[in-house]
């Protein structure tokens, strides 16, 4: 019995390796090749319908090009004056007809140079049958005339206000086969007259070249009424009922009501890949089949390892916590045994660490959340409690919020440049702010020289400027602040001035100023204390080099004036890009 029961468990032991193995690996297998089939299909969908937009883009280009060129003569009053003149002519008997032939022709010219498809013909031809070409024209006349009168019977004369499509003509000696017409009937604006139909040849040769088989293969483009114009006749017009073995794209021309279809049969695009998933089942099947029988062998001398760490976890599940595995197989099986005498002395310390873990990963948890906290919390905030002060009515604060909100969003895009009158606006939510702040009746004037406003600049360049002219040059003075803001050309560069009635600069601390805006190293400022006058001057070198100028003098109130000067070009053209702000 107990052999009978060794051999079950050979038994139970090869069928799970086998469910182990077969089962993961024929549904990897099968999930693979369905979605590898899908993929594939859907990429050459994909593809189908790039190339049908693509084919359809050409398409309608050419529409467009012979909607033009019949609707010159439709629209354009000289064309009118000489057909109205060519529309009784049956041939030409003065020298007055072949000024109104020649004039026919030259319009023909001068659509032709205006039309981007070089490959169009045209011809127009008078109720009595007479015929103008166009120009260059590569038919014969007497082809032209067994055209017409094969088409003039299909031309609806009471419908001059819409393109007719009258398709292609059967393979005869009057025309090439594949070749299609499009007609557009003229008549006077005045009294309604039929003057002439227009006649456009769209040659086979442009369809031949949109719908070569090389590149785009399995393409047939059809009429509104699915008559075949060009490509694949095996391609169908319309959908087989419930056909899954076909990839089919669809296009319709709404301007003519053709149809452009791209049809591929999925057994060229999934054939390899049946062919390789079979190929690998075959594989698979020998290799689980040498399996199982080296699996035999190895079962056997598995067991008796196996065996023996049997009756120790049955000791092990009857209390006994101190029992300890002893075996002697010199194989794994072996150092397993020894990984479970270490298992029960290190299950407390395991418990303890894994709980301290969970009390890392938690605070590492509430440390992601509360980095999470966005800048844009803040301005919804802010938006909140503006829109609440509206509501009260509170136009004031209201206002100053907005001020705040658009001096914190161009905080947030701090790298990217702007121009003169953006940094500007920028500059007058600020002062309105400090107004508040300082309770501070203000007087802020902007004079932007023409041109100058759309001079581009690092983001809130000048923000450190006025801010200093009013931190450091109103205290104590009596009289009403004012600073103003000037902007001109000059010899070529920008030049900008920010001046103020405040308390002004010492001589010689301007002129120790000056001279180190003038040698431009940061390391020289290290002995003044005020950074943000020196960061402005720093960003002007590193966006615009040596070229950019800065400097300081007294102005006629009393103040201080800071000019900055820097290379720029006319009509809001600049060098400066978004990590210039930086």
């Amino acid at each position: 019995m107990r052999t009978i029961r060794r051999f079950a468990f050979y038994r139970r032991l090869q069928v799970s390796f086998l469910a182990l193995i077969l089962l993961p690996l024929a549904a990897v297998s099968s999930i693979s090749y369905y979605n590898t089939q899908q993929s594939v299909r859907e990429n050459m969908r994909n593809h189908n319908e790039r190339s049908v937009s693509l084919l359809a883009g050409d398409l309608l280009r050419m529409i467009d090009d012979v909607t033009y060129a019949s609707s010159f003569f439709v629209q354009d009053p000289a064309a009118l004056a000489h057909l109205r003149a060519f529309h009784a002519m049956s041939k030409i008997d003065s020298f007055e007809d072949y000024l109104h032939y020649r004039e026919i022709r030259d319009f023909f010219d001068l659509v032709s140079l205006r039309m981007l498809n070089s490959r169009l013909r045209m011809f127009v031809a008078n109720p009595a049958g007479f015929i103008v070409q166009s120009s260059g024209g590569d038919i014969p006349l007497e082809r032209i005339q067994g055209i017409h009168a094969r088409l003039e019977p299909l031309v609806d004369p009471n419908k001059s206000k819409v393109m007719q499509w009258l398709g292609t003509l059967p393979a005869d000696n009057d025309g090439p086969a594949g070749d299609y017409y499009v007609a557009r009937v003229i008549r006077d604006p005045g009294d309604f007259t039929w003057l002439a139909t227009v006649y456009t040849i769209i040659p086979d040769r442009f369809f031949e070249q949109l719908l070569d088989p090389a590149v785009n293969a399995n393409v047939a483009l059809y009429d509104g009424e699915c008559r075949l114009i060009a490509g694949q006749a095996g391609v169908p017009c319309r959908a087989a009922a419930a056909n899954s073995e076909r990839i089919r794209s669809e296009a319709e021309i709404p301007k003519n009501g053709w149809k452009l279809v791209h049809e591929t049969p999925e057994s060229e695009v999934t054939g390899a890949i049946k062919r390789n998933f079979y190929y690998s089942a075959v594989v698979v099947v020998v290799c689980v089949a040498l399996f199982f029988l080296i699996s035999v062998w190895i079962a056997r001398r598995l067991y008796e390892p196996i065996r023996q760490l049997k009756l120790g976890i049955r000791r092990f599940g009857e209390g006994e916590l101190s029992v300890r595995f002893r075996i002697r197989s010199g194989d794994e099986m072996e150092e397993l045994g020894q990984t479970l005498n270490t298992m029960v002395d290190q299950i407390n310390r395991l418990i303890a660490d894994i709980k301290q873990e969970q009390e890392e990963k938690r605070e590492l948890e509430l440390k992601a959340l509360s980095s999470q906290i966005h800048p844009h919390f803040l301005l919804n905030t802010l938006n909140s409690i503006k829109y609440s002060l509206i509501a009260d009515h509170d136009e004031y604060h209201s206002r100053k919020i907005a001020s705040i909100m658009t001096l914190l969003r161009a905080g947030m895009k701090f790298g990217e440049p702007s121009t003169l009158r953006e940094e500007c606006v920028l500059l007058n939510h600020y002062v309105d702010i400090m107004r508040m702040r300082n309770e501070m009746d203000m007087e802020w004037v902007v004079e932007l020289a023409p041109g100058t406003e759309d001079v581009m600049l690092p983001k809130l360049l000048l923000q450190p400027l006025v801010e200093n002219a009013i931190i450091h040059g109103f205290p104590g003075v009596a009289r009403k602040p004012r600073i103003r803001i000037r902007s001109e050309w000059e010899d070529g560069l920008v030049r900008i001035e920010i001046e103020d009635n405040g308390a002004g600069c010492g001589r010689e601390k301007r002129e120790w100023l000056n001279r180190l805006f003038a040698e431009g190293q940061k390391a020289d400022f290290e002995g003044y204390g005020r950074v943000g006058m020196v960061n402005a001057f720093m960003r002007l070198r590193k966006t615009y080099g040596v070229g950019a100028e800065m400097f300081l003098r007294e102005n006629a109130a009393g103040g201080l004036a800071v000019i900055v000067r820097f290379p720029a070009r006319k009509g809001g053209e600049s060098d400066v890009e978004g990590s210039a702000g930086g």
